[in-house]
């Protein structure tokens, strides 16, 4: 295996990684999008502080990438941010020391692959953690690198905050004139179109770093100065909140009976953003064929595994524009009120879908299907999105769909059942939400919008929806409406 990118210490991924935790005990090699779909399972779990949950993955993923045997440079930056992560979680969980050596690895693997963003990123880490452990030659250097590395990448505002850092350090360590030159340098790099944030932050730096040379003069003017900007931001804030509580409240109650309903202005735009993003879209799609037709001999296994990566997102850009039109285009007109017949909705489904269905082996049964009532495009729509979510989320050798309908109470139901994956109770209401994804993208493709578009549609119709059990093994995905 080739030597891992290593530290300035020295040490190996293989050998720091491990100390940071228990190691699962079965590895395999992962590939770059199973990488990514972990990372994303990582930071969801941050998010939900799990963090137990996400050092194991964390530790999952860099000994599946170090099982490669000659890794890519996608795959050597995968392993750097799963460090930095690392290093994040090992602070919540109080092991600064684990936490320090994690952030040198990735700072290494960084430096090696010569990207100073990422590299000043992890040196900022670094060098915070430094500052907190009070070992202040070493939070200086580290604070000095990081902003001469963000200078040198063009990222002024942040250079900023790294010299108003190294400047508290400064001031800590005693070295005032030094301290005080930083100060300077950083707030004047600050402008006011850096935004609230940074300038407040900046501010922050500057009176903390003030307090630390004991200059209280100073330190209670930029404390002055800093609850005029905190003033200021909150009171843009509660501006912005009034005008739109405003605007909402006069398209609720009709005051203006001109302007567009809600529906029709997100309509209007989605249709004007996706006309505007599919041409650079096609561009970069025309592109990508075209290098690699013209160019690909040229190219290494980096480079053409980059030129994958690009088309993929591409494809899934487009598939998401598609998706989130279909989305804003359901009761956005006035709907006319026929009578159909639910089986010819099914056969022109199944048809559209037939080379997705014939390479699964997929059956579709049909059973009792009732006629209802709406436009025959809407329901074609939900009949196929219903059945592509049952062969989207099934491991099934043979995947079986089943569509059935049942009069209940004076109400039509239109049920399709699978011997999918199912979904969990705990998660069958927050399935239908715009984007909700409870998998990562490289578990199962898709857009999160599909079921959010059955639920606009049945809404739309007048009716509901929900999961249940299927008897097939998987779930039962019904639209509950009133009968016709």
């Amino acid at each position: 295996m080739p030597e891992t990118p290593k530290s300035s210490k020295g040490a190996s991924t293989r050998s720091k990684a491990s100390s940071a935790g228990k190691t699962p005990s079965k590895t395999k090699e992962v590939s770059v999008f199973d990488a990514e779909g972990l990372m994303n399972r990582v930071r969801a779990c941050l998010a939900a502080q799990s963090f137990d949950q996400a050092e194991s993955l964390c530790l999952e993923l860099l000994k599946g990438l170090e099982q490669i045997a000659a890794p890519s440079r996608v795959q050597h930056s995968l392993k750097a941010q799963a460090l930095q992560e690392l290093g994040a979680i090992c602070m919540q969980l109080n092991r600064p020391a684990q936490a320090l050596e994690a952030w040198e690895l990735s700072a290494g693997i960084w430096e090696t692959l010569e990207l100073g963003a990422e590299l000043a990123h992890a040196v900022e880490q670094m060098s915070a953690l430094y500052l907190r452990e009070n070992r202040l030659d070493d939070a200086i250097e580290g604070f000095r690198r990081a902003a001469q590395l963000r200078m040198r990448d063009g990222a002024g505002t942040q250079a900023a905050l790294d010299w108003l850092d190294l400047a508290i350090c400064l001031a800590e360590a005693g070295e005032h004139r030094a301290a005080i030159r930083h100060i300077t340098q950083g707030l004047h790099q600050i402008q006011e179109q850096d935004g609230w944030s940074n300038r407040i932050s900046a501010r922050r730096k500057a009176a903390e770093a003030y307090k630390a040379m004991g200059k209280e003069s100073e330190y209670l003017e930029h404390l002055e100065i800093l609850s005029h900007l905190q003033t200021r931001w909150n009171e843009e804030l509660q501006s912005a909140t009034a005008s739109l509580t405003a605007g909402t409240q006069a398209h609720a109650s009709g005051q203006n009976p001109g302007m567009m309903s809600y529906d029709e202005a997100i309509g209007l735009f989605t249709a004007k953003a996706s006309h505007d993003m599919k041409e650079p879209l096609r561009m970069i799609g025309s592109f990508c064929a075209l290098l690699q037709r013209q160019h690909g001999h040229l190219l290494d296994e980096s480079g053409l595994e980059y030129l994958e990566i690009i088309a993929d997102a591409n494809d899934r850009m487009n598939a998401l524009l598609a998706k989130l039109l279909d989305y804003t285009r359901v009761g956005s007109s006035a709907m006319s009120q026929e009578q159909v017949d639910l089986m010819d909705s099914v056969t022109v489904a199944t048809y559209s879908m037939r080379s997705a269905l014939d390479k699964r082996e997929a059956l579709v049964e049909a059973l009792s299907l009732p006629r209802v009532t709406g436009e025959s495009g809407i329901w074609q729509m939900l009949i196929m999105e219903l059945m592509d979510n049952s062969l989207k989320f099934n491991q099934s050798s043979k995947p079986i769909i089943r569509i059935e309908g049942r009069q209940e109470a004076g109400r039509t139901i239109v049920a399709v059942q699978d011997n999918g994956i199912g979904i969990p109770k705990p998660h069958r209401a927050e399935v239908f939400e715009l984007f909700r994804r409870l998998h990562p993208r490289s578990a199962y493709r898709g857009s999160g919008i599909g079921l959010a578009i059955v639920e606009k549609i049945a809404h739309t119709l007048g009716g509901q929806c929900r999961v249940n059990d299927s008897p097939l093994g998987g779930c039962a995905i019904e639209v509950e409406l009133p009968s016709a």
